[in-house]
């Protein structure tokens, strides 16, 4: 079974094609871009997909699509997720129910996934694939963009490569050593308190396009590579066609 699997955030849409029951080479467009119609996801061969997105328009833009379109919720995946503890599972976001699910793809329960990017989600399962419930913090680039916009002065500074560990000396260095080590500080904070209030120790996997600078920082993280999400909206929609997962 040969498909398309498509991870849609809110700055980037990466895609790749799942043939023989591996993901190909993985392309990356600007979200804005797609939902323009500027650029095209996917492109040929025409074939189902597999979706995940946390922008509600990207429905509106595939809904002529000529084949299946599957998109991994609680519903499709309560055979996998058990979502009992949660008060509303109907709301939890697509991408973070496909890096719950990767945790299960990869045998990695309990299990708890930072996923860093325009937003910073946590979430967590325990060995009996209960979703746990997490957190959602803004990321390092919105918030950068919240102070330039609640300020008259303060600019949009550009996302460091690696985290500035003394005293800014202008405003940008500022922001940037004000930003970036309160969100260090916040993420192992949670993490602190999801395993205690939970009451299991358990891996942490960073996932994302800004991982790096928390793998850098925040000792015993693991990294969960490139195609963490991806892999795991590829795993939701094998085992919905009843596909047996390698």
């Amino acid at each position: 079974m040969d498909f398309w699997v498509i991870n849609c955030g809110n700055t980037f849409t990466e895609f790749a094609f799942c043939e023989n029951g591996k993901l190909g080479e993985v392309e990356k467009v600007a979200t804005a871009a797609f939902l323009s119609g500027a650029a095209l996801v996917p492109p040929m061969p025409e074939a189902p997909l597999a979706v995940a997105t946390v922008v509600p328009e990207v429905k509106k833009v595939l809904a002529d699509y000529p084949c299946e379109v599957f998109y991994i919720d609680s519903e499709n995946t309560s055979k996998i997720i058990n979502y009992s503890l949660m008060n509303n599972h109907t709301t939890i976001g697509m991408d973070r129910i496909a890096n719950v699910v990767s945790l299960v793809r990869l045998g990695a329960t309990p299990g708890l996934v930072v996923d860093c990017g325009t937003a910073i989600t946590f979430e967590g399962l325990d060995a009996e694939r209960h979703f746990k419930g997490g957190a959602i913090i803004p990321g390092r680039k919105l918030m950068r963009k919240s102070l330039n916009i609640g300020t008259k002065q303060l600019p949009e500074i550009a996302l460091s490569e690696s985290l500035r560990t003394s005293l800014g000396l202008d405003t940008a260095t500022s922001i940037e050593y004000g930003i970036d080590n309160t969100l260090i500080g916040g993420v192992v904070r949670i993490i602190e308190l999801i395993k205690k209030e939970r009451n299991f120790d358990c891996q942490v996997y960073a996932v994302g396009g800004d991982r790096k600078i928390f793998l850098d920082n925040i000792p015993d993280l693991i990294d969960g590579g490139d195609n963490f999400t991806l892999e795991g909206i590829k795993f939701a929609y094998e085992f919905h066609r009843g596909v047996k997962n390698g």
